[in-house]
């Protein structure tokens, strides 16, 4: 499917003017641009840069299937963005009409839409969790985290890559932070000494070699647990708000039962 992609965006004009002269309703998007990050995150998204894996990961199966199981069945435009700022200001922008991993922070608020309920972010249809811990190398006697502060050497710095909650974190904490391009970037960091801890996805480990998993010490507990939404442009979610909760719906469902331990996604009404 994404060696078609390429073939089939350049027919995108033509595809879109045929659609539409079939008659779908005005309701319904006929074509979708979903942006994901660009860091791999295995086995939800493999491959890094601008291309995807093939398999692509579960994230993108799931965007698709859900996307397929709404009223609409949109063609999906899928392209990779850098997390962290720049990915909010091209979903601002109008770049992408959805970001396939997002937090519903007060800062996206402005610029993007999340399922609802009793006028908060509904957490019951979060399509994905992840908790974050803080790693140091294996041995590493002057960090210490209990749970509620953590201490460390004179000038000691964190590393973390550039998503959003855990940077948020690390600001109210008051954590001295150095930013890496990504989570292998950051692992990099800390192996090699430029950091004493760092702050790492739960998958973090699986996009590990063996030996280097070896050489780091997760601390426990988790610093924080995030959910994760298809946030959706404000103007695309204004022009297709029945379109966006069928999919926000399906796709919880579609996602939920892949992720062991996460509650069933809320039912409406």
């Amino acid at each position: 499917m994404f060696a078609m992609k390429k073939t089939l965006c350049a027919r995108g004009i033509a595809c879109f003017a045929s659609i539409v002269l079939a008659g779908t309703p005005a309701t319904c998007p006929t074509v979708v641009r979903v942006g994901f990050v660009d860091s791999p995150m295995s086995p939800y998204l493999n491959g890094s840069g601008a291309d995807f894996d093939n398999p692509p990961g579960k994230l993108v199966d799931w965007i698709r299937v859900a996307a397929k199981r709404t009223r609409c069945n949109p063609y999906l435009d899928v392209h990779r963005f850098p997390v962290g700022s720049r990915s909010r200001v091209e979903l601002a922008d109008g770049r992408y009409d959805i970001a396939s991993l997002g937090a519903y922070l007060p800062e996206n608020e402005s610029i993007a839409a999340a399922p609802m309920h009793d006028g908060r972010v509904d957490e019951g249809l979060a399509h994905f969790y992840l908790s974050y811990s803080l790693f140091t190398r294996k041995g590493e006697s002057e960090v210490r985290w209990d749970g509620q502060h953590m201490q460390g050497p004179a000038g000691f710095k964190m590393g973390m890559a550039r998503a959003l909650a855990p940077k948020l974190l690390a600001e109210r904490m008051g954590w001295p932070v150095e930013t890496g391009l990504g989570n292998l970037n950051v692992v990099n960091m800390l192996l090699a000494g430029r950091t004493r801890v760092a702050i790492l996805p739960s998958y973090a480990l699986e996009i590990l070699p063996p030996q280097r998993r070896g050489q780091l010490e997760q601390l426990d507990p988790p610093v924080i647990g995030v959910w994760y939404y298809a946030l959706a442009s404000k103007p695309f979610y204004t022009r297709y708000p029945d379109f966006m909760h069928q999919f926000w719906g399906e796709l919880c469902r579609v996602a939920r039962p892949e992720q062991p331990g996460l509650s069933p996604c809320r039912k409406p009404g």
